[in-house]
Formats: C-alpha cells, sequence, structure tokens
C-alpha cells in the first residue's frame, strides 16, 4: 500500500522560484501562478516511494484588500480556484 502524504507548501517561495525560472521575461507575478496540487503531484511522482496525496496545506499571506484591491482580488481567486474543486488542498 502507498504511504499517504501531506504536502506543505510555503506559496510565496515556491511561486517566486517558479515565477523566475519558468515565467516570460516581463510577466506580471499575478500572471504566472503555481497550481499546488500538480506541485504535489509532481513531488509525489519522484518520490522512490511514490505515495497518495491526502492534502495539500498552501501557507500564504494576503494582501490587504484596502491597501492592494487589485493584488487580494487576484489573491482570493487564486485561492477559491485551488480549493473550489479539490478538498485536500487547504489554504491558510
Amino acid at each position: 500500500m502507498a504511504p499517504k502524504v501531506t504536502l506543505f507548501v510555503d506559496y510565496q517561495n515556491a511561486h517566486l522560484s517558479a515565477h523566475h525560472h519558468w515565467c516570460e521575461q516581463g510577466a506580471k507575478v499575478h500572471e504566472c501562478l503555481i497550481d499546488p496540487l500538480k506541485l504535489a503531484e509532481r513531488v509525489i511522482a519522484r518520490r522512490a516511494p511514490g505515495g497518495v496525496i491526502e492534502q495539500v496545506r498552501v501557507y500564504r499571506g494576503t494582501p490587504n484588500p484596502r491597501k492592494q484591491p487589485e493584488a487580494a482580488a487576484y489573491s482570493d481567486r487564486a485561492a477559491a480556484a485551488w480549493t473550489s474543486s479539490e478538498p485536500r488542498v487547504q489554504v491558510f
């Protein structure tokens, strides 16, 4: 039986690293996002014992909607997209 795995994602660091390495030069940060579940699937696929994803726990800060309404809206939409169709993904 494959082990159950919970992946903890420091979203800001993962997102900025991915943006730096794989997004087009000049792309805005909110235009090039990572999907936490797809990240978890790739990590598990490369793990020697494999595993079954039990949870993906995404830890991230959120912009203050009074000071950065546009950034807060992007952040809220991304979190809603990750969690609405996949109950294993939780955003903190």
